[in-house]
């Protein structure tokens, strides 16, 4: 990390499974910082805010200005206290940590906590592939699958904060699984490593289909038809302008969009119209340009059934 002429920024914290990306943004976008560490993987109640401590005092001494902190973060956010609602199997111990009291306690620095999926939602919408619609659908697909929810220009969370929570969305066939356990990243190479003992990532998987493995394509071929099935639904209830396709899959643009825009024309009735589909633009910067936006728009962005019906 290197020191910088101070100006105001605002220090974006992504919270993975894995690894936590941080980034200091000023009030003009530029990304004054960015860095990354591993996730603690015990006790994450308290070994999470050690590490959120850690990363708001290192910045704090590079930038005295940081005037806001916004927090993306895996699990369901309570998006008016900060508080971690659930946490997968991945983060069991996280579940009611409250990173927003914790940080403006010790640091006294305004903290605004947001679902991860949600804060790339709002990032894609801000700055990236979303800026041309009101409304959409964006799903993340990774170790699982994850969804939210933007209603004319407003994130949506819903009544309990879990709008947009498709992974666990059962989708019936042979056997009834949910919709992760078939159209994630994670479902897609545990097939490929079955059927034809491949051990590489997903980049490398699509590099083969690209370069004609007959297996490779295949087996994306079928993954393609499970996430297309798990959209359909989705698109008959919200009727977006647009699905935007999340995750690191995102980087393999037309060759995907094409083959997934393909299979949804082929299984979809004809009374239904199709939105775009889109491939996100930012990457892993998405979430971390979301988690600020609310400061530096100066807005809300954000409705709830409860906010509809107050």
């Amino acid at each position: 990390m290197n020191g910088w002429v101070a100006m105001k920024g605002y220090l974006a914290i992504d919270i993975g499974g894995t690894e936590m990306k941080y980034a200091v943004i000023s009030s003009s976008l530029e990304l004054m910082l960015h860095d990354r560490m591993p996730t603690a993987q015990d006790d994450l109640q308290l070994q999470i805010p050690a590490q959120i401590d850690t990363i708001v005092s290192q910045c704090l001494q590079l930038h005295a200005d940081i005037v806001g902190v916004g927090i993306s973060t895996a699990g369901v956010v309570h998006m008016e206290n900060g508080e971690i609602l659930y946490a997968g199997p991945t983060m069991p111990t996280y579940g009611g940590t409250n990173l927003k009291s914790h940080i403006e306690g010790k640091h006294g620095l305004p903290t605004r906590v947001i679902n991860d999926v949600n804060a790339a939602a709002l990032g894609e919408q801000w700055l990236g592939a979303a800026r041309r619609f009101r409304s959409f659908f964006m799903v993340t697909l990774g170790t699982g699958v994850g969804g939210a929810v933007v209603l004319n220009n407003e994130l949506y969370v819903g009544t309990n904060f879990r709008a947009g929570e498709v992974g666990h969305m059962p989708i019936k066939g042979l056997v009834e699984l949910s919709y992760e356990s078939r159209a994630s990243m994670k479902a897609l190479l545990n097939d490929a490593k079955q059927r034809f003992g491949f051990t590489g990532d997903g980049a490398a998987l699509f590099e083969l289909a690209r370069a004609g493995d007959g297996r490779a394509l295949e087996v994306i071929d079928e993954w393609v038809s499970e996430l297309a099935r798990g959209l359909i639904p989705i698109i008959y209830v919200l009727d977006p302008e647009a699905i935007i396709i999340g995750g690191g899959v995102s980087a393999q643009g037309a060759y995907l969009i094409d083959k997934l825009t393909s299979r949804l024309r082929e299984i979809a009735k004809k009374s239904l119209v199709l939105p775009a589909i889109v491939a996100a633009e930012l990457g892993n910067k998405a979430a971390l340009y979301g988690a600020v936006r609310g400061f530096i728009t100066d807005k809300s962005l954000v409705r709830s059934m409860k906010d509809e019906q107050a």
